[in-house]
């Protein structure tokens, strides 16, 4: 049975981890950022376009204290801070800086987010994958071609996906350039619609195996983490497909 948080869930999470970070500012970093950056844009982009939401000026708030920090500005200045990072949290924190850039027109952040999709496009596998082992990785570095033969772990399927839809989604509708919309088809072939279907028993495809000798099979974790985004990644195709635009359709 699916368990839905409701709005007072969503608005005690975000009031709790702004008064945190308030009363600790030195949690408030690397990791922990990205993934309150991505859970808070929702209400952030809600209450900045005008629609209201419970706790208006404390979302706003909480909001823009992680749009600028140690990886969205080198990335807007067009230098490469990837490596070492964690490869899902960071890529899928690229949609809050292209929500910063539709909700309170930062350029500074499409500029990161433009610039960090080159950059990850040169360490992506041929499939469209990226971040072997779960690590986004040094410009210029071996790292790639090596996790050929050293890992089994080259793509973290579900959430990968869902992250590189969801940010290619973003800078072809702000772009409407077509590379963009390339490497969604890329990625939705190649990975996700190639995975082994969702399990009712919570078996779950995790990691695409780009190893030399790899193979195509069940994690053995019953209902692992973000298992559910395959299913997302599914419900979701039509988003990819069908972009509105000024009252009219784009396909």
């Amino acid at each position: 049975m699916r368990t839905a948080f409701s709005s007072t869930h969503r608005y005690r999470a975000a009031t709790f981890a702004w008064k945190s970070d308030r009363a600790r500012p030195e949690l408030a970093t690397g990791k922990r950022r990205i993934v309150l950056a991505g859970r808070v844009v929702h209400h952030f982009r809600k209450f900045v376009s005008g629609v209201p939401t419970r706790g208006g000026q404390r979302y706003k708030r909480l909001g823009t204290q992680y749009l600028d920090d140690e990886y969205f500005n080198p990335l807007a200045e067009g230098r490469n801070n990837f490596a070492g990072r964690h490869a899902y949290s960071h890529v899928n924190a690229l949609c809050s800086a292209m929500q910063a850039y539709l909700t309170i027109g930062s350029a500074k952040h499409l500029n990161a987010a433009t610039n960090a999709f080159d950059f990850l496009t040169a360490q992506s596998f041929a499939t469209g994958g990226w971040g072997p082992d779960e690590a986004l990785r040094a410009p210029d570095s071996n790292d790639v071609y090596t996790s050929l033969t050293n890992s089994h772990s080259s793509f973290e399927t579900p959430c990968g996906s869902y992250a590189h839809f969801k940010l290619t989604r973003y800078l072809l509708r702000v772009t409407r350039d077509p590379r963009y919309g390339d490497s969604m088809e890329r990625v939705m072939y190649n990975t996700v619609l190639g995975a082994k279907p969702l399990r009712a028993d919570g078996s779950t495809f995790y990691y695409s195996d780009y190893h030399f000798k790899g193979r195509k099979v069940y994690s053995d974790r019953r209902w692992a983490c973000c298992s559910g985004h395959i299913a997302a990644g599914g419900c979701g195709l039509p988003d990819q497909c069908v972009f509105s635009m000024s009252r009219r359709a784009c396909m």
